[in-house]
């Protein structure tokens, strides 16, 4: 597992910037089928990792739950507005929402967040 994290469109520019070129120093083209099939290699790699999804995505229900039990960040709808909170999926729809009890309205909903790992704090 990698100890530092990069950003998605960092990833993809260091592929771009290490993809093979198609063309000779001085401009001329210059076919050849194995930096051809190189390159598309590259750019194949750079959409797949434009494409990953991102781990802090938010899911709609419509599109499906978390397991039952697991605690996850979820949207619920207020009067005029949405907010944020930690819910735990109880499965049928239904959510256990810590300061509000069972709850069947949530929208949409995202895995926690990893831990902060940085540091000495304690």
């Amino acid at each position: 597992m990698l100890d530092d994290t990069i950003s998605r469109q960092m990833a993809i520019d260091a592929l771009a910037k290490a993809m093979p070129s198609l063309t000779t120093p001085d401009g001329c083209g210059q076919f050849d089928h194995d930096i051809y099939i190189a390159q598309e290699t590259f750019v194949d790699s750079m959409q797949i990792i434009a494409d990953l999804p991102s781990a802090e995505q938010w899911t709609p229900v419509a599109d499906g739950f978390p397991e039952i039990g697991d605690r996850t960040l979820v949207t619920i709808p207020s009067i005029g507005e949405k907010f944020v909170t930690i819910g735990t999926y109880a499965g049928e729809y239904r959510w256990y929402i810590s300061d509000y009890g069972f709850c069947e309205k949530v929208i949409a909903w995202m895995s926690l967040p990893e831990p902060y790992k940085g540091g000495d704090e304690e």
